[in-house]
Formats: structure tokens, C-alpha cells, sequence
């Protein structure tokens, strides 16, 4: 076992030491807010790791557009620093008029004659009279005092458009035309353009005098590089001075070409008396706590008003990971400027927490969002305003998500909104129509068009995070799907129950603010169990009860096993968790009464194991899962009444609620008193409208009966 292994097998022994030994309530406390605390840690680090911490300054402004902030005074003497690209112009100039210094190796025409002289006596590769030699040697001295220049440097010269260079001999450099220089093709030709009628050409060909023409001029990298650095050094890159205490701008003046430079120049000043080291901590330490501050900000919310959200894990995380993809996506655009930040749809964060949580804490969180990813920006203000704006818009314009069209509704309110308040700041800042620029507006189109990316988001979201959204459900209650086009197939008794308490329940979910659709979608479902003995079930019996066959145990034991048939079919069939909950919780830990009871009137006296009769529970967690309990217990009930009356219905409704309520099922429900009463009288109205009796039609009596006939017989004849 490596050390790393065993540190964390004694960390983790020691921990669970620690929590032995505290009280239950320390070691509660510990480990609901132990992760709590790690999350808040590794995301704040994630956040100020991932900000940009350099070429921070007090101040944002860009040119033709009006300072914003108060009369701004020069705290120091600083220079005006020319505009980058005039001083590149004038770097070009020099580069282009520079004249270019070239060395002449004069030892050169020595070790050439040198060589003539002994391969013309060896004969190599023949022997030239002493009239020819004398010839080749002078026109030789010729070539080489004036200077040989290789082709690739005349080349060089070439692409740079020099006509000139400075000749350096014997530490004197001379300006010198190149034209006036040899190449080897020209001193060839010049060797070679001697008399004919005094020399045998032909000789002059056979000498292979090309051999001694080696180029003498040659490029002196060293000088150049010392002279070019020289000359580019002495461009004036200041064009005046601003003295300490000197007005520079005031609030709402248009910062011009001019003032912007000097704008520049100020804050480049004021970026380089900054120690680089010490003001970077400064800054680390104002982005941690600004970062720290809103986090907290955050997770007070969550425990104030959103405490059973705040709970569990999975809820932090989704929240956490947005939070923490927008700011990490924001400081890498910074850092590398592909494209502008407004193409980013910041607003599908607010829209997928609205869909899964609810309206306040997606704005909340959008907030600290916009807030978090304003800190690298040249312009917070102008970003935070449109983000809140559209963030509120896309929360507001999405009341229900029931139909994709929904969220092209949104989009489309998002993208409106972001143009209509850009032109609003251009005009506040006094900007004209003309003068506005309209290619950011193509932006705000790319991204509603990237908003509409949300639904595969909230797939991915469901699929990772446990969530569920109103659209899933609704095409989960598609009597059409596989699963409940079976149910209806194989037990349509108990898909007639279902479809009954999808109606009751959802209805009163709906009057006390309940999510109607998620129970409505958990009661198609909560029964798909009983497809596998259907017939043992009171709904879809025709005549013979098969329960007649088995003693109490077994048929306890095969109503039971509904549950855990249904939960099978539903992993078969990647049912939500939402909605698999409602399979297991909609009899709690309740137990087969009929069957229980019968079996202890047959055996008063002996010991009964209650966990035969009983159901895997657990009890119900939510409202929805504790209305669905009601809804399917009364339904059912209802079923089994000789007369539907008011009274009767009430009747049956007051004593099962009671009864429930009595026996603990609803005790780690989160309903109200006033909410079960509510839920209560709707189930009342509401069997009421279901089992409604028709009114019986008269019929005629005799003497009428025979009227009509003979008064029929009348007109027939």
C-alpha cells in the first residue's frame, strides 16, 4: 500500500473515530454542511484561479465614447505617448531607407591569383601563355577591387529595393551603387571579353577561369543589427508631457483622438509605476474576496428560502457547475479574443433553472453569473445592465415549458431585448443612429440562436443531475409510448385507475401550487407493475377472483410484489427517478389491509409477521408523492360504493385522508393542514363530476302510447 493510500485510510478511520465519538446532533450538522463548505472552496478556487490578473486599471474607456466617471486629474507627471501605429510607420521608413553595410575582404585577390599561377604551371587544367596569364591577373585585380557581390546577396537586395550599400574597406565605409559591383556572371563576361584578334578565346574557355571568381562583399550582420538598432531607437515615441495636477477629462466629455492617447498614455504609466509582483496579490486579493462575498451571498439564499433544495447535493452541483462553466468560458475569451463576448447566451442558465427550480432562484443565480464574469471586462457596466435585462425577460417569458415553441418564443423576446436596450445605452451615451454599430446586433442573432441549444442542455442536465422538466414529463404521459400502450393492452382495468388518478391528483396539485404535471405523469405509471399478474387485481377481474386459490399470505405477497415489479419495469424502460418515486411511495409502508385483517380474524391467537403484509415503502417525500397516495387510495374506494351520494363520497374521502394522516404516512410529507384540507375538497368536487348519475328519460304511458300510433295509421293512410 503506497503512502498516499494509507494517509487516507487513517484520515477516513480517524474521521469516522471523530464522528462516533460526537453527539448526534454535531455529527448531523457535520455531515449536511461538510460538503457544503467543499463546494464552496473548490469553486471559488476554480473562479479566481481561472480570472485574468493582468493589465488591470481603474478606469474603462474607449474612444469616441463619453467618460463616465468623475473630473479626472493627472496624480503625476507622465508623457503622452505617440499613437503604435504612427511609430510602426516610422519604423517602416527607417527599415525602408536604411542603407545597408557590406564588408570587402581585399585578401581575397591574393589567394585567387595565387592559385592561378600554380595550377597554370601545373597545367591544370591546361597552361595559358604568359600574354594570356597577364591578362587574366589584371583584369583579376580589376574585379576584385572593385568588389565581387555573391548572387544571393544581390538577390536580397533586390526584394528589398536597395539600389545602395555602404562598401567597408580598411575600416572606411563608402556609399556604393550595386550596379557598380560585379557578380560572378558579369566579372565572367568582363574576363572574357577580351580581343580576339590578340587571344584565343577558345584558350580562356578551356582555363575554366570561373573558378576564381569568389564574391569579396559580403553582408556584416553584427554592423547591421547595431546600426538598425540604433536607428530605430531614436524615434521620438513621446509627443508631450501632461504635469501632476493638470485636468485630463471630465465627466460626460467625448474622449477624442487626442484625449484617448492621452488616456492610454496615463494608464500605461500608471500600469508600469506599479509593482508588478505586489499590485498582482493586490488584485488576487480583491478578486478572492469579491468572489468569496457573492458565493456566500448565494448559498445564504439557498438556505434562507430554497432550505429542502439546499439539501441535496445533486442541486448544489448543477447550480455550482453552471455558475462555474459561465466564468471559466468568459475569462478564456478574455484571455484569447476569438470572438466578442455577447455571442455567449448567458441567459440559458437562468432559462434551465427556471424549468427545473423555480423563477427567484434562477435570477439569483444569473445575477451572481453576470456579476462573477463582469470582472475581466474593459465595460462591466454596459454587459451587467443587458445581461439582467435579457435574464429577466427569458425567467418572465417562460411561464410554462410544456412545447418547444416556448422556448422559441423566449429566444426570440431575449434577442429583442438585447438590441432594444444596446440602442438605448448608445443613445444615452450620445451616440447617433448613424454612428451606431449595427455588426453587433448580428451578434445578439448568434446568440439567440445559440439559446436555443437549452433543450439538448436540459437533456444532458436530466441525464447527469436527476432533474426533470415539464416538457419529459408531458411526452412521457403519451398514452402512445411502449410502456403505458402495454399497460392499456395487458391490465385495462388498471390503466382506466390510472388514467382516474392522473385526473384527481393533478387537479388537486394544481389548487394548493404543486407541480400537477409531474404527479399527473407519476400516476400513469405508479401501477405499471400489475401487468404482470393483471388478473389479480380487483379492475381487471371479469367474474373469476384467482385470490380464491391462494390463503391471505400469497395473495398479500402477490399484491405486494407490484411494487418491485413495476420498479424492474421501469429501469427497463429508463423511467426518471421522479417518476419511478411515485411507484414506491404511492402505498408507503402501508400494508394489504384486506388481506392482513383477514388473515388475523382467521388467527386471532397467533403471532403474525407483519412484513409479509406489508409494502416496501418508503412513505411519501413530496406533496406530489403525498397526493398521488390519497388520489389512488380514494379512487379506488370510490369504486367499491353502493351509491354515489354526496355523503357517501364525502365519507370515503374524510376517512381515508384521516386514516392516513393518523397512521404516519404523511408524516415526512412537507403538506400543510390547510393544504390537505384543500386537497381534500377537491377530491370531493371532483368524484362528484366523475360519478355523477344521469337523468333517467320518461317514458310514455299506454293511453298515449296507442294515440300516437292511431293518429301515425291517420297519416299513413
Amino acid at each position: 500500500m503506497c503512502k498516499s493510500t494509507k494517509f487516507f485510510v487513517l484520515f477516513d478511520t480517524k474521521m469516522n473515530v471523530m464522528l462516533q465519538n460526537t453527539p448526534k446532533k454535531s455529527s448531523k450538522f457535520t455531515r449536511n454542511h461538510l460538503f457544503k463548505v467543499i463546494y464552496f472552496v473548490i469553486l471559488a478556487i476554480a473562479i479566481i484561479y481561472s480570472l485574468p490578473r493582468e493589465d488591470q486599471f481603474a478606469f474603462q474607456f474607449a474612444q469616441n465614447k463619453p467618460w463616465r466617471y468623475e473630473l479626472l486629474t493627472a496624480p503625476f507627471d507622465f508623457p503622452i505617448y505617440r499613437d503604435t501605429l504612427a511609430i510602426e510607420k516610422d519604423k517602416d521608413s527607417i527599415i525602408q531607407h536604411y542603407i545597408p553595410y557590406y564588408s570587402q575582404n581585399r585578401s581575397m585577390l591574393g589567394k585567387q591569383l595565387a592559385d592561378l599561377r600554380n595550377n597554370n604551371l601545373e597545367g591544370i587544367p591546361t597552361t595559358l601563355p604568359t600574354t594570356y596569364l597577364k591578362y587574366v591577373e589584371s583584369h583579376l585585380k580589376t574585379i576584385y577591387e572593385t568588389g565581387l557581390l555573391s548572387n544571393t546577396s544581390r538577390d536580397s537586395l533586390s526584394k528589398t529595393k536597395k539600389t545602395h550599400i555602404r562598401l567597408v574597406s580598411k575600416k572606411v565605409a563608402v556609399v556604393t551603387d550595386i550596379n557598380k559591383l560585379y557578380t560572378r556572371k558579369t566579372a565572367y563576361k568582363y574576363l572574357m571579353s577580351a580581343d580576339s584578334t590578340k587571344y584565343d578565346i577558345p584558350l580562356f574557355v578551356k582555363a575554366d577561369l570561373s573558378r576564381y571568381l569568389v564574391p569579396n562583399i559580403n553582408y556584416d550582420q553584427i554592423k547591421n543589427e547595431t546600426a538598425l538598432s540604433d536607428a530605430l531607437s531614436s524615434i521620438n515615441t513621446i509627443s508631450g508631457t501632461i504635469q501632476q495636477g493638470e485636468r485630463i477629462v471630465d465627466r460626460g466629455e467625448v474622449i477624442t483622438g487626442h484625449l484617448f492617447h492621452v488616456l492610454n498614455s496615463f494608464k500605461q504609466e500608471s500600469l508600469q509605476r506599479m509593482g508588478s509582483h505586489r499590485e498582482e496579490n493586490f488584485i488576487l486579493l480583491g478578486q478572492s474576496l469579491y468572489v468569496c462575498l457573492l458565493l456566500l451571498i448565494f448559498m445564504w439564499y439557498l438556505e434562507l428560502f430554497r432550505n429542502t433544495f439546499y439539501k441535496k447535493k445533486k442541486n448544489l452541483s448543477m447550480l455550482f457547475v453552471l455558475i462555474l462553466l459561465y466564468t471559466i468560458g468568459t475569462s478564456l475569451l478574455v484571455r484569447h479574443p476569438i470572438f466578442s463576448i455577447y455571442i455567449i447566451p448567458f441567459c440559458i442558465a437562468p432559462v434551465v433553472i427556471r424549468i427545473f427550480v423555480d423563477a427567484r432562484t434562477a435570477f439569483m443565480t444569473h445575477m451572481v453569473i453576470v456579476l462573477l464574469c463582469a470582472i475581466p471586462l474593459q465595460f462591466p457596466y454596459e454587459f451587467i445592465v443587458q445581461q439582467i435585462i435579457a435574464g429577466l425577460i427569458a425567467i418572465y417569458s417562460l411561464k410554462e415549458f410544456s412545447n418547444r415553441s416556448h422556448l422559441l418564443r423566449t429566444t426570440l423576446f431575449v434577442v429583442l431585448t438585447y438590441i432594444v436596450v444596446y440602442m438605448c445605452l448608445e443613445l444615452i451615451a450620445g451616440t447617433r443612429l448613424q454612428d451606431i454599430t449595427y455588426a453587433r446586433l448580428m451578434l445578439y442573432v448568434t446568440n439567440g440562436i445559440l439559446l436555443l441549444f437549452t433543450y439538448p442542455i436540459m437533456i444532458l442536465i436530466e441525464r447527469f443531475f436527476g432533474f426533470i422538466s415539464s416538457v419529459t414529463l408531458v411526452e412521457l404521459s403519451n398514452s402512445n409510448l411502449p410502456l403505458l400502450k402495454r399497460l392499456s393492452q395487458e391490465a385495462p382495468g388498471t390503466f382506466q385507475h390510472s388514467i382516474q388518478v392522473s385526473n384527481l391528483a393533478s387537479e388537486a396539485a394544481l389548487q394548493i401550487g404543486a407541480d400537477s404535471q409531474l404527479v399527473r405523469t407519476g400516476a400513469m405509471y405508479h401501477d405499471i407493475g400489475k401487468m404482470l399478474d393483471p388478473t389479480y387485481f380487483t379492475e381487471n377481474q371479469s367474474g373469476f377472483n384467482p385470490h380464491t386459490l391462494l390463503d391471505y399470505k400469497q395473495s398479500a405477497q402477490t399484491v405486494i410484489r407490484h411494487i418491485t415489479e413495476g420498479m424492474k419495469m421501469a429501469d427497463k424502460y429508463n423511467l426518471p427517478d421522479a417518476v419511478k418515486q411515485f411507484i414506491t411511495t404511492h402505498h408507503g409502508a402501508g400494508k394489504a389491509k384486506y388481506f392482513y385483517i383477514s388473515w388475523k380474524n382467521e388467527h386471532p391467537d397467533e403471532p403474525i409477521d407483519d412484513s409479509i403484509f406489508s409494502y416496501p415503502g418508503p412513505n411519501p417525500q413530496t406533496k406530489e408523492q403525498g397526493i398521488l397516495m390519497m388520489a389512488d387510495s380514494i379512487e379506488a374506494a370510490s369504486r367499491s360504493l353502493p351509491e354515489y351520494t354526496e355523503e357517501n363520497i364525502s365519507e370515503v374521502v374524510d376517512r381515508i385522508i384521516n386514516t392516513q394522516i393518523k397512521e404516519g404516512f404523511m408524516d415526512a410529507c412537507p403538506l400543510t393542514m390547510r393544504e390537505i384540507n384543500t386537497i381534500r375538497e377537491t377530491f370531493k368536487e371532483k368524484l362528484k363530476i366523475m360519478h355523477h348519475t344521469r337523468v333517467s328519460y320518461p317514458t310514455l304511458n299506454k293511453e298515449e302510447t296507442n294515440e300516437s300510433s292511431f293518429s301515425r295509421d291517420i297519416i299513413k293512410e
